[in-house]
């Protein structure tokens, strides 16, 4: 089958400049204020979570059926070339920052000793990667990494090897089973482990996030294969969502003592009801048809999302460290320039492999400026 185009590009490049306002509030504002206090960066992360959850789960439907070294290899192309080039780039602020100015950084006090020592360096390497990083063999003390907000991809790098391991194991169990038992078995495995993870045994703090995956990847699957059981797995995961929010990433509620009165608090339900209604918003943005030039724009702007992600935090922490007075000019600074590395960067290292990718993929995706948009049906999404 060929995926179709889902709108999704313009509203993840609006998420990711959320989190860019939210990590650079602090340049403008000596102050916490409100605007600092519900968190807009948190509903902004796990909205892409949300959309990773359905973009995966049709690109899988569509290209990777049976193809589980396929599917990882393309995200490990998508992901980690990008990834060590803003890790390069924030070492190289870092150093110059330290060596021509002052270095300052918004969550340290002073610059952690181990910052430029080359076993902090090693573990940059594969800090974003599950299980196979230098962080296993290594003392368990607190590295500084320089792609400060790459926790994100950690967690969707779970969720990206759990998907393979789906994959993998189809071929297996369609013995035994139809597709739909084996997907609602897979979702349903994974809202387990969650459930054991928050209530019973912490195993790992990715599986928190289990139902913003599964709650798009239902989603798919129920608007695309009209499913009954997705359908109803979505709105359990939407609970769960609304639940973990307040309780985790936003307010930080008891699930014991007065959470209700807890939730109606301003800070807590101005950012939940946001983060709620991103699903919707999804669920409206995968059925508009867009011109192909609507199309070749909206494909431009998320193809940004994920260097401005990256990069913004080495930018933030030049302008943190050579900007003495706080202003609204200099957060706008941080911003534009955020955006412009990104570009450069993305140009640099994401375009020149895309053609491998699409060898991988088995077909070509939307190409801003090339390609006329009406030949090509898939997504802008980069699966």
């Amino acid at each position: 089958m060929n995926a179709h185009y889902r709108a999704f590009g313009g509203f993840r490049f609006a998420l990711a400049l959320t989190v860019v306002l939210s990590h650079t509030w602090f340049l403008t504002f000596s102050e916490r204020n409100f605007i600092q206090d519900i968190g807009i960066g948190n509903f902004a992360v796990m909205g892409f979570f949300v959309l990773s959850g359905y973009i995966i789960s049709e690109a899988v439907d569509a290209f990777y059926a049976n193809r589980a070294g396929a599917f990882t290899a393309n995200r490990l192309l998508r992901l980690v070339p990008p990834y060590w080039a803003a890790a390069v780039v924030s070492i190289a602020v870092h150093w110059t920052v330290t060596r021509y100015g002052t270095l300052k950084l918004p969550d340290y006090e002073t610059p952690p000793e181990v910052m430029f020592s080359a076993r902090n360096f090693l573990v940059q390497i594969t800090a974003i990667i599950p299980v196979f990083n230098f962080n296993q063999f290594l003392p368990r003390i607190e590295w500084y990494y320089f792609v400060r907000f790459a926790w994100a991809i950690f967690v969707e790098f779970v969720f990206y090897f759990s998907i393979a391991i789906c994959i993998s194991l189809w071929p297996i169990a369609k013995r035994f089973v139809s597709l739909r038992t084996y997907l609602a078995i897979c979702a349903m495995g994974a809202i387990a482990v969650h459930g054991v993870n928050e209530f019973v045994h912490h195993l790992h703090t990715s599986f928190a996030f289990i139902p913003y995956f599964v709650l798009g990847a239902s989603l798919y699957w129920a608007t695309s294969k009209r499913e009954r059981l997705a359908w109803a797995i979505a709105g359990a995961c939407y609970l769960l969502i609304a639940f973990h929010f307040t309780r985790y990433t936003q307010g930080q509620l008891s699930a014991y003592a007065d959470w209700w009165s807890g939730m109606r608090k301003p800070v807590v339900l101005v950012p939940t009801v946001i983060m709620l209604a991103i699903p919707l918003i999804m669920l409206w943005l995968s059925e508009i048809e867009l011109t192909d030039r609507s199309k070749l724009t909206d494909s431009a702007l998320g193809d940004l999302t994920y260097p401005v992600y990256l990069n913004h935090y080495a930018v933030l922490v030049a302008i943190y460290s050579f900007v003495a007075v706080r202003s609204v000019a200099a957060q706008i600074a941080a911003i534009v320039v955020s955006l412009v590395l990104s570009w450069l960067l993305h140009q640099a290292i994401e375009a020149p492999m895309s053609s491998l990718r699409d060898r991988l993929r088995g077909k070509s995706l939307i190409k801003s400026g090339k390609a006329p948009a009406s030949q090509i049906k898939l997504g802008a999404t980069a699966p």
